[in-house]
């Protein structure tokens, strides 16, 4: 895992990177958990995360959201739009109404 480059795509944009570590208004910790809980709803529910983010990369030794804090992880402000707890309960939702189709058939 390279921790310069953005945390959940591994690529190197034009696009300006998010620096938790560098916004004084917000908790840095949070921003870290929030990003994990989502990241961890969407694989507890079985849901293609919206981009190919390596779990196990994410992980490492430890926790997601001690890795991220731990590496000063970085990622592209657009995925702040792909990880946010409305996709998720529109993927969940759209699982759902996915299921009771099948089962109506």
């Amino acid at each position: 895992m390279k921790w310069k480059l953005c945390a959940l795509c591994q690529f190197s944009k034009s696009e300006k990177l998010v620096d938790p570590n560098s916004n004084t208004r917000k908790n840095v910790r949070n921003s870290y958990k929030i990003l994990t809980d989502i990241i961890e709803r969407f694989a507890e529910n079985g849901l293609e995360l919206p981009l190919r983010v390596s779990l196990e990369n994410l992980k490492g030794d430890s926790t997601i959201s001690m890795q991220l804090s731990n590496n000063n992880a970085k990622w592209h402000k657009s995925y702040s739009d792909e990880f946010n707890s409305g996709r998720l309960q529109r993927a969940i939702k759209r699982k759902q109404d996915e299921h009771k189709d099948e089962k109506n058939k």
